[in-house]
């Protein structure tokens, strides 16, 4: 593991010399994280380039270590002969912003996800969560399998023979530390955390270059990453066993009925398809298990970042970075290069139709995009045609489809129901817009567009994957919105009379029961169809979290005004009063649980009167805090200020609640993805086989410890996996029946496909009426082991 973590370093440090040589204009921060970037590029492309002549082996990596130290070098020859050197403390320091903790909170959250969910080991075996115990063990096949052989480009271990039809780069990096020593769970992490906290990076940095505030960056950034819809409606049914809600999943379950919200597979309020719920957390559910996305998103927020210096800007030094990054993107993740493409042809279009009609065509520019057109698609073309258009061609991928991954519902409702009020919000937010954000909202609003109405893999859902990058735009839209909305409407509260007290109450009423309306208007929109058995009804449970939710919200808010108002004794005393209040609170939310039954929540009338009573007397403090603390031009619109205070707080929890209920759910996940016996199993293989043997093992099972842990080959695998790769596996699938149940009379096929063993374990029995007696009287037992045998075939 120490040789994996120099040889990671020197890659970063070296990518920081070239971002030093590369952008000097640019801030401290932002240069180092490019440098960053960079390192990650040369990390996934400088092996593989030369693996591509050589073989993927040790040689190769020492080489390319080589390469990326003379080029860092280079690069820092070169700032050090620059005469105006950057500013090494350009910027804020931004190590002593509060956004820092903010980012710092968001890696934590990812880094805890990778740590309890990619094999984690005792003695039972390895274990993973809810997310990883699908693609997890394709990813592990495809990094052991590459370290392990040494062919490049890679074949599939789970199909062999096959070429691999997938963005093998994300891959790459995890197998180089495979190499230089890191057992597989570090080298999958090592990597993966890297190319995660590229991503959390990227999202800020690339907010921050168009909207020009930290706040506002920071804003969409937590939209961006925890923004969801109003799944949560469904699932507070839940506190009450009395009324026959969600039975479909309440069939499955003889617990309590929460116990569906923490424990339930793949039954959270963002991804619940049955009732028309398909927007996932991008955490929990695109980057942790998949590491395509996860590197993918790594090198394209960078490209946006690029993109609109260069675009909207006509910073000339972002241009051959942008070129190189993108030009690379295709093997590392092939939606990323196609959101990258569309939205640069729509800028480029939108510039050149506006510069014609003002008569200001500009040469210079149109040089600028051909040479990033023209520098990112002839890199691109090899990869294309040699490994994408080959799965498209024999697949019949692209099609027609409207609507996504909507089945239930109508269009709107579909995206009101899964994007909330970041969808609501999006037309105001539009119409708000400059002219120059306005151009930038148009790539991705042509992306989305043509993620409508185009599927490019056999996966309709796989869409996803250009929508995310259209919603990652949005985000930013809204954090525009809500934070200059709110700036306008406190600013307004502050500075009005007196004599507008009168006309100030009757629009707020108005509104008041426009937006009760409107509520109801929309908790009807979500209900679901007859057809099904899932029913809304807002239990007593949800309008007790409510409260108590509320309840946390004013006292914060009323310590942080006596706080800011009035540094004195008082403010001590008011604090532990308030301390005194929440400790109350406290011990009635124990004693609410505690009363919690196996099918029924019960809360008694008193106590919700008492929570009632707490948030009147929370309101009451903290008016009164505005009304003594403030000056006199200010007291007119305490009161407003309280409810403009509740308002953000119900924006913010009706926006975050359903990924914040998903991310709890992650976090409890713990599934057995390989036994201890399977384990020992393949440490065996490793040691003692070939690493070009070919395994037969069971078809249908997608946990196969051969293909994921020892980096064999197997003659197929799970359709979970080769279907959507646009393989046909049915011819295979049928011989390995006939090789498992019947070997005697199918022997030719051993000879056919070339067999060297074959694994016989719990999938293997538990799929197939197996003629044990003919593999041991025929062929030669290497391994024994209770439930696990393996067999090499010996020719009769």
């Amino acid at each position: 593991m120490f040789l994996s973590l120099v040889y990671v370093i020197i890659f970063a440090i070296s990518g920081i010399f070239i971002s030093e040589a590369l952008f000097p204009t640019h801030k401290l921060e932002h240069r180092i994280w490019l440098g960053l970037v960079f390192g990650l590029f040369l990390w996934t492309w400088l092996p593989a380039l030369l693996a591509f002549f050589l073989g993927f082996t040790l040689t190769v990596q020492i080489l390319a270590l080589i390469l990326v130290v003379a080029i860092g070098s280079y690069s820092a020859f070169l700032v050090k002969r620059r005469k105006n050197k950057p500013d090494r403390l350009a910027g804020p320091k931004f190590s002593k912003q509060w956004q820092f903790i903010v980012l710092t909170a968001i890696f934590m959250l990812g880094y805890y996800l990778f740590s309890t969910h990619i094999l984690r080991q005792d003695e039972q075996g390895y274990f993973g969560g809810q997310t990883t115990f699908g693609d997890l063990s394709m990813h592990l096949g495809f990094i052991s399998s590459i370290a392990e052989q040494g062919v490049f480009p890679p074949e599939y271990s789970i199909f062999a023979g096959q070429a691999v039809n997938y963005p093998f780069l994300s891959e790459t990096s995890a197998s180089t530390l495979l190499q230089l020593g890191s057992n597989l769970r570090q080298a999958y992490l090592i990597s993966a955390l890297y190319a995660y906290a590229m991503v959390i990076l990227g999202v800020f940095f690339f907010f921050e270059q168009w909207l020009k505030r930290r706040g506002r960056a920071v804003l969409a950034t937590l939209l961006f990453f925890f923004g969801s819809g109003f799944g949560f409606a469904y699932f507070f049914d839940l506190g009450s066993g009395s009324a026959t809600v969600l039975q479909r999943l309440l069939d499955s379950f003889n617990e309590n009925n929460l116990q569906i919200i923490l424990d339930g597979f793949y039954q959270t309020p963002t991804n619940l398809p049955a009732i028309g719920l398909r927007w996932v957390n991008p955490i929990v559910d695109m980057l942790i298990p998949q590491r395509a996305t996860l590197f993918g998103w790594a090198i394209l927020f960078p490209c946006l970042y690029l993109l609109l210096d260069w675009a909207f800007q006509d910073n000339k030094r972002s241009l051959i970075p942008l070129t190189i990054l993108a030009g690379g993107l295709p093997l590392i993740h092939t939606h990323s290069f196609l959101a990258l493409g569309v939205i640069s042809a729509t800028y480029l279009a939108i510039e050149l139709i506006a510069k014609l009609r003002k008569g200001t065509f500009s040469m210079e520019r149109v040089r600028g995009w051909l040479i990033y057109s023209c520098g990112a698609i002839l890199p691109a073309l090899p990869q294309l045609i040699a490994f994408t258009f080959v799965q498209v061609s024999e697949s019949s991928m692209v099609r027609f489809h409207f609507n996504w991954a909507n089945e239930l519902d109508n269009f709107f409702c579909f995206y009101i129901k899964n994007w909330g009020w970041l969808f609501l919000l999006a037309v105001p937010a539009f119409c708000c817009l400059t002219k120059r954000d306005r151009h930038i909202m148009s790539g991705p609003l042509v992306l989305w567009g043509l993620a409508e109405l185009i599927v490019f893999q056999p996966n309709t859902y796989d869409n996803n994957k250009l929508i995310f990058v259209s919603f990652a735009f949005l985000c930013g839209l809204i954090a525009r919105f809500v934070s200059f909305s709110y700036r306008r409407i406190n600013h307004a509260l502050t500075t009005e009379k007196e004599s507008n007290v009168i006309y100030r109450s009757y629009i707020q009423a108005t509104l008041l029961i426009l937006l009760i309306i409107f509520g109801y208007w929309l908790i009807k929109l979500l209900q679901v169809k007859e057809a099904t058995t899932f029913k809304i009804r807002f239990s007593s449970s949800f309008s007790i979290l409510l409260l108590l939710l509320m309840i946390i919200w004013l006292l914060v808010q009323i310590l942080y005004g006596q706080y800011k108002y009035q540094k004195n004794k008082q403010f001590l005393l008011i604090a532990t009063s308030l301390a005194v209040v929440f400790i109350m609170g406290s011990i009635l939310l124990k004693q609410i649980f505690s009363q919690y039954q196996s099918e029924v929540l019960s809360i008694n009338q008193e106590m919700f009167w008492f929570l009632l009573i707490l948030i009147f007397l929370a309101i009451v403090s903290q008016s009164i805090t505005l009304f003594s603390y403030v000056s006199s031009t200010q007291k007119s619109g305490g009161l407003a200020k309280v409810a403009l205070s509740l308002c953000c707080f119900w924006l913010a929890l009706t926006t975050f609640l359903s990924s914040s209920m998903t991310i709890i759910r992650e976090v409890r996940s713990n599934y057995l993805l390989f036994g201890s016996e399977e384990i020992e199993a393949a440490e065996y293989i490793k040691q003692d086989t070939e690493t070009d043997v070919l395994f037969l093992t069971d078809a249908n099972w997608h946990l196969n410890p051969v293909s994921s842990l020892t980096g064999r080959n197997i003659l197929c695998g799970s359709d979970t996996f080769l279907y959507f790769h646009g393989i046909d596996t049915s011819e295979r699938r049928r011989d390995v029946k006939l090789m498992l149940e019947d070997p005697e009379n199918n022997f030719s096929l051993y000879e056919h496909y070339g067999i060297d063993l074959v694994y016989i374990g719990h999938n293997e029995r538990r799929f197939y009426d197996l003629d044990t007696d003919y593999f041991m009287t025929h062929f030669n037992q290497i391994y024994d082991s209770e439930s696990i045998k393996i067999y090499r075939v010996i020719t009769p």
